[in-house]
Order: structure tokens, then sequence, then C-alpha cells
């Protein structure tokens, strides 16, 4: 939802698909609107043959993107419905599904995803739990990976990208990604395995710790958690830069 000089505009869930969106004015009366289109939100493709993104995120810093669950395109809409994403295909009131695709093994109640300008790359940011870093235990982990979608019926998958550790946020400034993440050290640390106290990032098999000159300790200790800082280039996911504040989780 989000206010206009005059009113609240709400827009549910299955309203951006085919419900009633409707808009309420300061006294509570409610004013309708066409089925699934609010003022500045016209969900059908007006006989445009050019593509790009339209943004329906309510971001509130200008320049400063959000991911959200949910993102279009003029010709499509993408929804992260847990561990699918569903691909929409917009003709008004015949808008369908045209594909699904399974992004996802865990439930992902904190997942995030980001479309580019042209709306060609989707950018999908997940959660995950099980052992594909160590062979004897499972852990929580961070999952960025990119799908070329210039074809929203063939669907290409394009580059990922791991951290240890628990997503938090996140968000996107000049193409360039921010991960804000947490990392727990285990509770019987093995200081010959650093995976077990250090927060680590790459791909399964070849992941590296953060460097020890971008870790911040304090000289007091409250925790056993790091909050990370991740810098991507959105382009094909590299590291541009990542950071870790040790026992920072509340005061950071």
């Amino acid at each position: 939802f989000r206010r206009t000089e005059t009113h609240w505009e709400y827009l549910r869930w299955d309203d951006l698909f085919w419900g009633d969106a409707f808009l309420e004015d300061e006294s509570g009366s409610r004013v309708e609107y066409a089925p699934g289109a609010v003022p500045d939100t016209d969900m059908s493709t007006n006989g445009s043959t050019t593509n790009s993104s339209v943004e329906i995120t309510d971001h509130q810093v200008q320049g400063v993107l959000e991911g959200d669950l949910i993102k279009r395109s003029e010709t499509h809409i993408f929804y992260l419905n847990n561990t699918n994403l569903e691909i929409y295909e917009i003709n008004g009131e015949d808008t369908r599904k045209i594909n699904t695709l399974t992004v996802g093994t865990y439930g992902n109640w904190d997942a995030e995803m980001y479309l580019s300008a042209d709306a060609n790359r989707l950018t999908v940011i997940l959660s995950g739990y099980d052992n594909i870093f160590r062979e004897t235990k499972k852990e929580s982990y961070v999952h960025v990976v990119s799908y070329n979608v210039s074809d929203p019926t063939s669907v290409i998958k394009d580059a990922s990208f791991y951290l240890t550790g628990a997503n938090q946020t996140c968000r996107m400034v000049d193409n360039q990604l921010m991960l804000i993440s947490r990392f727990c050290i285990d509770y019987y640390a093995d200081f010959d395995d650093p995976s077990t106290f250090l927060p680590q990032y790459g791909t399964p098999g070849n992941m590296q710790c953060i460097p020890a000159d971008n870790i911040v300790i304090p000289d007091r200790l409250n925790d056993r958690y790091y909050t990370v800082v991740t810098l991507l280039d959105n382009n094909d996911l590299s590291l541009v830069d990542t950071g870790a504040f040790m026992s920072y989780s509340a005061e950071l």
C-alpha cells in the first residue's frame, strides 16, 4: 500500500493478478477501480513491442532499490512463490501463467528478487539449510542466483553465489547488490576447520573465508554472531568486496 496527498491506496497480493483494486479516502469511503488496475499501475501491455522493467516496489530512498516477491515488466509478472518462480504473461483479463521454475528447496520466508532495467535478468536471493558445504553437517546459507529471462518461456540460469549464514536483507544501487547476512560460530568450533568459526563465500566446493583484515572484532564480545556485509556486481555476481563485524549483531 502507498499514500497519496489525499488517499491511502491498498493493493492486495491477489489484486495484483486479477482482483479488484480500490482506494480508500481518510474517512474510510471506498472508491472502486477496474479489476486488476489502480491509477498509474496499468496491467495491460497496451500493444507495446519493447520491454523494460516497470517498478511496483515502494522504495524508501531514491536510487536505492529494494527486493520484493513480485516484479514486473511491460509484458510479464514474476512472482516468487516460496520455492517456485511463477511467470505470468500480461494480457488484460486473459493474463495467464506461462512458466514455473523451482528455484529453492527451503521455506523462503525471507526471499527477495530484483529485475534489471531491461527486464532481461532476474536476481533471486534465497535461503537454504543443507549439507552442501560440509557432508557431516547441515547449515544455513544464502544463495544468490541470476536468471536470463529475456525469453520467459525458456529461462536460463546465469550465475550463482553462496554465503554461509542466514539472509537478513539486501539493497541494489547502480547495479551493485549489497547483502546483509548473519553467521553463527559453531557451538563446538573446530579450529582446524575455519568454516566452523569464520563466514565464507563462493560456490560449494570452492568456498573462501572472509579475509582477517576485513573482520572487525570489538574488545568485548557479547555473542557468537557475525554481521556480514557483501557487495556483488549484479552483471555476473562477481565479488566486489566483503567484510564482517563480530559480535555487533545488535549494535550495528
